[in-house]
């Protein structure tokens, strides 16, 4: 083709009529990302002060404002776009306002704002909207006169470019909300007006809000953003049970698997006594490889992150795999870890905080504010006890003494874990009041990767510099334990090789099972002949490969035992007692017995159930307390009426014999 000459083109250029059409001609519609970092500013007191807004901060937003700008041009799946994350961590910037003035500014559409209360819309806007409005190029438009221009309390307000933003509230009558339609709404603060208020006959004010697009078809924009509140709150319900769920993962900086951190796989901050520590110490640790993450890890994880849905896979090379479900709601969720303003040190001052507390705000705060997740106190608490009931039964004896009349009864549990293991010794007495005789925690030195073989050293050592050694009577007699259960929750290949070396007589590995987290359900086998399932109570033997037997135990009957324990009047059949100690030494001790809950709660297939649910991921001393408590059941200390008729039996033939004969089912 031909070019054109030059002086065709200034000929062009100095018609009027170029101009004209040239002016008429609709501006191109920028996307929301050019759109925010060209016009956005973020406001004094944040971090980022006056400073252009930058996906840079949250790459993942980078693929949120995608799918938004879909939105916005039609060509979305999804008509209703609901998010949640960490408080203070953007998502009323990113949620609300840039697509809110996207909408009255790119789009020039009037717009309606949803508030729990309508009183209070001006202040929201003056806190939230008009800060950035006023460090952008529409500065000029906000009004000068009439509703908004001076500050006072509006319903409307009208921007130089014509359009409208109206303010509606969740309280009052249905009217303040049956008037003036619009094709897009925002709501903020959801879950605070998800009830019908007192006065009104219509559904709740969300539904009303969205009700004033119907008109507008499949054309009607809907977005919501709340802080986390409970299960059964608003923004929950439409995020993961009516939306998408949408995560971001991002990959592992040592195995470039790609993973969504959550608070499950947090730790470090425990490793110490005071907040500075628990910044120091703390780090995510990946669940694909367990390698432990550090700041500068996180930072270039979130570089390169992948947005997925429920029902969705990635792999390796950040590739989605998988229809997303089949929904009109687009739900979002990020947390702390993902966070370009929050850092590991700032998770591990939280976590520490809210563990070292006993009011229940600092744990709410830890789950909606930092995790966002929900966070339910709303359940019946049926357990009864909290640590000062624990404290209350420090007893006399001194640490490592076992108590005369228990030396046959003395039970071990060891707990393992990535860097430390746990164990408790208690001895028992035949009504099963049981006596903690000595426990502690062994340091498990690790790399950059979990050692197996650290782990099993540890073990070792823990056999050879504590249960061989034993515990002494008041009068000096040396006793040891009678049976040491091994935790094979975790890394089971290591404690079949444990009790396998160690000898199978007083060495059993074990699993609890239950409804607490992580755990599989309890299911009592029924009676049978075969030889690789042998009963107990509350418990039963299972032949793993190798010929390791493996202990199953109902977590849940013998947590609720633990309590029980604890809440019962020293010297009472099953009471539990603790050696003498200062109160500070049992702190953290009493903190892990009340660490879980035994609470009820509907199912809807099975109605109302009592489970346990996990105040905390630090429940290791309670684990070591019931896994005692079975091993004591195993020996024969029960609490049980059956157990009576057995024992008067066993007592009068000790007194014709002479010989004392210790009952087992073990």
């Amino acid at each position: 083709m031909a070019s054109v000459p030059a002086k065709q083109i200034a000929r062009e250029r100095e018609n009027p009529l170029v101009e004209v059409f040239t002016a008429m001609r609709p501006p191109r519609m920028r996307t929301m990302r050019e759109f925010a970092e060209a016009e956005i500013r973020m406001p004094p007191g944040g971090r980022y002060p006056l400073r252009r807004f930058s996906c840079k901060v949250m790459p993942w937003s980078v693929q949120l404002f995608e799918i938004l700008t879909a939105a916005f041009q039609g060509r979305s799946p999804y008509r209703r776009y609901f998010m949640t994350a960490d408080v203070q961590d953007g998502k009323t910037t990113m949620g609300i306002v840039i697509p809110l003035m996207y909408a009255l500014f790119e789009l020039k559409e009037n717009v309606i704002f949803g508030v729990p209360d309508v009183d209070l819309a001006q202040g929201k806007f003056d806190e939230d909207i008009k800060p950035m409005i006023l460090h952008s190029s529409y500065a000029n438009l906000l009004p000068t006169k009439g509703g908004g221009s001076r500050g006072g309390k509006t319903k409307m307000m009208q921007f130089g470019n014509g359009t409208r933003l109206r303010f509606m509230g969740a309280g009052g009558g249905d009217q303040q909300r049956s008037s003036f339609p619009a094709r897009i709404i925002f709501m903020t603060e959801v879950d605070k007006m998800d009830k019908p208020g007192q006065v009104s006959r219509e559904a709740d004010p969300v539904t009303q809000l969205e009700a004033r697009s119907d008109s507008f078809d499949e054309r009607a924009l809907v977005f919501g953003e709340c802080t986390r509140s409970t299960e059964k709150g608003r923004i929950n319900q439409e995020i993961s049970v009516k939306g998408t769920d949408t995560k971001v993962y991002v990959p592992c900086p040592h195995c470039g698997e790609y993973v969504n951190p959550t608070r499950e796989h947090f730790g470090g901050w425990d490793r110490g006594d005071d907040v500075v520590t628990a910044r120091e110490k703390a780090f995510y640790l990946c669940d694909k490889c367990e390698r432990p993450w550090t700041e500068a890890d996180r930072l270039e994880a979130i570089k390169k992150p992948v947005l997925v849905s429920k029902d969705q896979t990635v792999t390796r090379d950040g590739v989605v795999h998988g229809e997303p479900p089949r929904t009109n709601t687009f739900g979002f969720q990020w947390n702390a870890m993902l966070s370009g303003l929050k850092s590991i040190g700032y998770i591990g001052e939280k976590e520490f905080e809210a563990e070292r507390s006993d009011d229940a705000n600092p744990k709410k705060a830890l789950f909606q504010f930092t995790w966002a997740l929900p966070y339910d106190d709303s359940i019946t608490d049926l357990s009864n006890i909290d640590k000062n009931i624990i404290l209350a039964k420090i007893g006399k004896r001194v640490r490592g003494v076992v108590p005369e009349g228990t030396e046959d009864r003395l039970t071990v549990f060891i707990d393992l874990h990535k860097f430390i293991l746990y164990w408790s010794a208690f001895a028992w007495r035949e009504d099963r009041q049981g006596y903690l005789v000595d426990y502690g925690s062994i340091p498990v030195p690790q790399g950059d990767k979990v050692s197996s073989l650290a782990i099993l050293a540890g073990l070792r050592s823990f056999r050879e510099d504590i249960l061989k050694p034993g515990w002494r009577t008041k009068d000096g007699r040396e006793v040891r334990h009678r049976l040491c259960l091994v935790d094979s929750g975790w890394k089971k290949d290591i404690a079949y090789e444990f009790v396998k070396e160690s000898g199978q007589t007083h060495y059993i590995a074990t699993k609890g099972l239950g409804s607490g987290r992580s755990q599989d359900s309890w299911k009592e086998p029924k009676k049978s002949k075969d030889k690789d399932k042998v009963l107990g109570h509350e418990c039963f033997f299972t032949r793993q490969p190798g010929n390791v037997r493996l202990l199953n135990m109902n977590a849940d009957y013998w947590k609720t035992q633990v309590h029980e324990g604890f809440i019962a009047t020293g010297g009472t059949p099953g009471a539990l007692m603790l050696f003498s100690a200062p109160e500070r030494d049992f702190t953290e001790y009493a903190r892990q017995i009340v660490s879980e809950r035994r609470v009820e709660k509907y199912d809807p297939r099975k109605g109302m159930t009592l489970v346990w649910e996990s105040m905390s991921h630090h429940n290791h001393w309670l684990d070591c307390a019931y896994g005692c408590m079975c091993a004591a059941d195993l020996l024969g200390a029960s609490t049980l009426p059956r157990a009576e008729e057995k024992r008067r039996r066993r007592y009068a033939n000790e007194k014709k014999t002479g010989k004392k004969q210790i009952r087992t089912r073990y």
